[in-house]
């Protein structure tokens, strides 16, 4: 077993932390701003177990751009014990990541992890983030405030319990988005890619299989500038047409910051020659 200081940053597997930390736990609070099948199916035998003991699990995720997967959300309504709850975002940015732990019969014992992993299987495994772990003992009025302000959050007006008839819903809606968001279903797509490669024994090895991304841009039809894309690309050209020196663009993700800059790039080469 594990053995955690008072204050302690997480950069891997921080799946080997959350599992001493529900071991030995009976409050669990999970706080993600979306959760995936693949790591649903990871901390579900944790959970199962939790639950066997007696403790009390509450988990709260998010709706924003859809990325939460309606089979990780079918998934969890199995562990009957675990209370989810489903954040309706209405397009407001909602991006918490944290795990919080505490002891009914002991007041003076818990602890959290806060920092960047959702619940998918690369964020608790081998995927690169960073988690900051901090026992109660260290500062017990911020714990307490991560407490109070957790159950604020799961309890909101903005979240709704997680059933069959509101994942149902929630489905319809999550295909209607994906349907017309192309790049977003490859995002997902792209999770469950990393867990199939990660989880095979020769992982350590060069995978040389191209990516689902990698088909995409590989294909020799000529790439082109998407309507959010062309919008922008007319005002940084009318800003670098003003002489201004900086400019700044803020676009949902999944919209093509990257390849916008691409475009730009190639507009500005043409200013130049």
């Amino acid at each position: 077993m594990l053995k955690m200081s008072k204050v302690k940053l997480i950069t891997d597997r921080l799946i080997d932390n959350l599992q001493q930390e529900v071991q030995s736990s009976d409050i669990i609070y999970i706080l993600t701003s979306f959760v995936m099948k693949s790591g649903v199916e990871l901390i579900k035998p944790l959970l199962e177990d939790a639950i066997e003991r007696g403790a009390e699990i509450k988990l709260c995720a998010g709706d924003y751009l859809y990325i939460t997967q309606p089979d990780a959300l079918e998934t969890l309504n199995t562990i009957i014990g675990v209370e989810v709850r489903l954040w309706r975002s209405r397009g407001k940015s909602f991006h918490p990541k944290a795990y919080l732990f505490g002891q009914s019969n002991d007041q003076n014992e818990g602890s959290f992890i806060i920092g960047s992993s959702n619940l998918s299987a690369s964020a608790l495994t081998n995927g690169v983030e960073w988690n900051l772990y901090m026992n109660k003992a260290v500062e017990p009025l911020s714990y307490q405030e991560a407490m109070d302000m957790y159950l604020k959050t799961f309890y909101h007006e903005e979240t709704i319990p997680v059933n069959a008839e509101t994942i149902k819903k929630y489905r319809e809606k999550y295909e209607k988005f994906h349907a017309a968001h192309n790049i977003a279903k490859k995002w997902t797509e792209q999770e469950e890619t990393e867990l199939m490669y990660s989880s095979d024994p020769k992982s350590d090895e060069v995978n040389d299989e191209p990516t689902a991304y990698e088909v995409e841009i590989s294909n020799e039809e000529e790439i082109t500038p998407r309507p959010a894309q062309k919008d922008a690309l007319i005002a940084l050209e009318t800003t670098y047409e003003e002489n201004y020196s900086k400019s700044m663009v803020v676009m949902a993700t999944g919209l093509g910051k990257t390849y916008l800059a691409g475009f730009l790039r190639g507009i500005l080469i043409g200013y130049c020659l």
